[in-house]
């Protein structure tokens, strides 16, 4: 039997990496790696910190537009 999914990211949660990277020396923010290393559609894995414990969940990137 498999451990359940955790729940979707809450406020108190602390993202402390993507894809198994937690520093990367050219994207120093977690949403400027997925910007320069993901493409709209693919799926990173975010590791984040909630209450103590490291959670492993997938996130479903987009593309996003802002012209009008």
């Amino acid at each position: 039997m498999s451990a359940p999914a955790p729940a979707p990211a809450t406020e108190g949660d602390a993202l402390v990496g993507v894809d198994g990277v937690e520093k990367d020396g050219i994207a120093n923010t977690a949403s400027l790696y997925l910007i320069l290393k993901k493409t709209p559609g693919e799926t990173a894995n975010l590791t984040v910190l909630r209450a103590g414990k490291r959670i492993e969940m997938k996130l479903q990137t987009v593309r996003m537009s802002f012209r009008k």
